[in-house]
């Protein structure tokens, strides 16, 4: 993952994109990275939480493409014109949440730092890439959010200004990925505890 990382970063900075490397996808593929280096739970729960949903998304956008020729969301337009470069550079949609959610089924637990963590670092680069980055790039959808989908909801939001857009946009990211996102996640880590601890006690207990 790192070294994909380092991939990622040599190619938006060779193409000019360095802003790019403030996207959600990329911050939690160097924290999932670290995390697993330094076996942290935390690390990955909080990286798991953050894009578990996104990648999915983004995935079904891509799927539809494949598939049926349009990008229902718009997400993964980009890809229409894409060189080598960007399929290497965006390939951690593909088994980033994949490759996580296997880890964190054999090896995970889910505290309760972990979702506090991932709303902070969601607030933290939204703010952020409203503050620091170009409103074209629109990196962390931190000034329009889902532009190419013609939605009543969705015209209201991004006509609100900066404050507000913000607090609606983390909001509705809370509310609809992060939130879901650790229910799902602590069911699993509960269930995966249980079975761990099953099988324990059948090692400890051979003939029971």
């Amino acid at each position: 993952m790192l070294l994909h990382l380092s991939l990622v970063c040599a190619v938006k900075v060779a193409t000019g994109c360095h802003e790019q490397l403030w996207w959600m996808s990329h911050v939690a593929l160097a924290l999932a990275g670290m995390g697993l280096v330094l076996r942290s739970h935390f690390m990955v729960g909080v990286s798991l939480t953050c894009i578990l949903l996104p990648h999915s998304i983004w995935l079904a956008d891509f799927v539809s493409w494949m598939l049926l020729g349009v990008h229902l969301l718009g997400i993964t337009v980009y890809l229409d014109r894409a060189d080598a470069w960007v399929w290497l550079a965006t390939a951690h949609h593909f088994y980033l949440a994949p490759l996580l959610v296997i880890v964190f089924i054999l090896h995970g637990s889910y505290g309760p730092a972990i979702l506090p963590a991932a709303v902070i670092m969601c607030l933290m680069l939204t703010i952020a890439s409203r503050a620091m980055l170009s409103a074209g790039e629109n990196v962390n959808y931190a000034f329009r959010l889902l532009p190419s989908v013609d939605q009543s909801f969705l015209k209201w939001v991004n006509a609100l200004g900066p404050l507000p857009y913000l607090v609606v946009l983390n909001a509705f990211v809370i509310a609809t990925m992060l939130l879901p996102t650790s229910a799902i996640l602590r069911t699993i880590a509960r269930q995966a505890d249980s079975e761990r601890a099953v099988a324990a006690e059948d090692i400890d207990h051979p003939l029971k």
